[in-house]
């Protein structure tokens, strides 16, 4: 999870601890020092599940019944690979066949 730097930690510091001695004394910024990306991409793919899987089942019953299939991914990196090994595959082909 992110943490934030709060305003004890800031005020009356400066020099030693790191910290810019001119933010002594001045009202905080939030720092965000680490992010948690695995969990924003997990939650990120469960509300798209739920989306999904919240469908009209009897206009959309295919995307209903894929919904955990197409959002889940297990390997962030091959399917960005994927995708813009896809991208250029088809940015190819229409090179290909189009009139020069």
């Amino acid at each position: 999870r992110g943490k934030c730097v709060d305003e004890k930690q800031i005020e009356g510091r400066g020099g030693d601890d790191g910290l810019d001695p001119d933010l002594a004394g001045t009202k905080p910024v939030k720092l965000l020092a680490a992010v948690d990306y695995a969990g924003l991409r997990a939650e990120q793919q469960r509300r798209n599940r739920v989306r999904l899987a919240m469908l009209p089942p009897d206009r959309y019953p295919r995307l209903v019944e894929a919904a955990a299939p197409m959002t889940s991914c297990d390997d962030p990196e091959f399917h960005t690979r994927f995708g813009v090994d896809l991208f250029i595959a088809g940015v190819e082909a229409m090179a290909r066949t189009s009139p020069r």
